[in-house]
């Protein structure tokens, strides 16, 4: 048998697994602890100058008993923070505000209290440069006239 439970006025939840009844008329006596709950801070920067990056949403999801996702913003200085994390490992994930540039980031909260830091930096940014050449069998050099695409998770990015 597994035992799940929730105390309505903390919102944790709790679970027990592997509970057996082997003869008719068995009680069995268990004890079931309720989930830790933690905190998480960090930084969001620029990679390579750690500029900080003001008003970008961080996405914070876990893998605790119950999944939960929720959000937070940085401030002038990049900072950002979760409160009420529960027990386990999380995810982070951001994009810079006006553009493609992505971090990600991950931790755990393994105990009651625990403030967690993770600071995330964004992408490196560059340039694509190339050439579009005829195919093969077709005279040497450059095709004319061509439009080429750039996509980053199935979005077109540059044209």
């Amino acid at each position: 048998y597994r035992v799940w439970v929730f105390d309505a006025s903390t919102g944790r939840h709790g679970k027990q697994d592997g509970l057996v009844l082997d003869a008719n008329g068995l009680v069995l006596e268990t004890v079931v602890e309720l989930e830790a709950r933690g905190e998480v801070e960090g930084n969001l920067y620029e990679r390579g100058s750690n500029a900080p990056v003001p008003g970008a949403t961080i996405k914070l999801r876990t893998d605790s008993l119950v999944k939960l996702t929720t959000y937070s913003s940085t401030d002038v200085d990049g900072y950002f923070e979760f409160l009420g994390i529960p027990e386990g490992d999380f995810r982070l994930s951001t994009r810079e505000p006006e553009g493609r540039r992505k971090a990600f980031g991950s931790g755990a909260i393994v105990e009651e209290g625990v403030r967690v830091r993770v600071d995330l930096y964004l992408e490196a940014s560059g340039r694509v440069v190339g050439s579009v050449l005829n195919p093969p069998g077709a005279p040497e050099g450059a095709f004319p006239n061509v439009n080429v695409l750039i996509s980053q998770d199935h979005q077109t990015i540059g044209a």
